[in-house]
């Protein structure tokens, strides 16, 4: 739950910022992408402290996986409602910013409309997303993430030693 809040706030910063800046749209994507990561992999680490330095890839997996789910379902809900009731002009806002960075850049006209066009396309994907592409979505991004946390749930995991250091010590003397 700590990293859906986290990362709520990163959503909202880059929807809000990222408005009316690509760079920083962008920026913040990555930093919430990252970040999000990172707090996963930090998260499987305090689990295996707290089961006494040990843990089985299956807890680890299971765990993080179900943090996945409700990461992923947060970015979902949040997206649909800031995209939809809280600032439905953010793509025009995108748009427009998006063309002066390219056109102060110097960029030819067919990059501009390019670039123009791909914002026209992400703004009609989400004003027609349906109920079956809302789920595809989500499905989606629990299957990246998904393969994060199993490949954090690999390097978390650690088996107890099958025999006590006191033990093989006595038993080798």
């Amino acid at each position: 739950l700590i990293i859906g809040g986290v990362y709520l706030v990163l959503l909202f910063l880059r929807y809000y910022v990222g408005a009316t800046s690509f760079i920083a749209f962008s920026g913040l994507t990555f930093v919430g992408f990252i970040s999000v990561v990172i707090m996963l992999l930090v998260s499987g680490f305090q689990l295996r402290k707290k089961s006494g330095g040990w843990i089985e890839m299956k807890e680890a997996f299971k765990a993080m996986f179900i943090s996945v789910l409700i990461i992923e379902f947060i970015y979902l809900i949040f997206t649909f409602v800031y995209l939809k009731y809280v600032d439905p002009t953010f793509f025009d806002k995108l748009r427009i910013s998006t063309e002066e960075l390219l056109l102060a850049t110097k960029q030819s006209q067919n990059d501009v409309d390019a670039g123009v066009k791909n914002i026209d396309l992400m703004k009609e994907q989400s004003l027609n997303m349906g109920v079956f592409d809302f789920l595809r979505s989500y499905l989606t991004y629990v299957g990246i993430m998904g393969l994060f946390a199993l490949l954090f749930a690999f390097i978390i995991k650690r088996k107890p030693p099958v025999f006590e250091q006191d033990q093989y010590n006595q038993s080798s003397s």
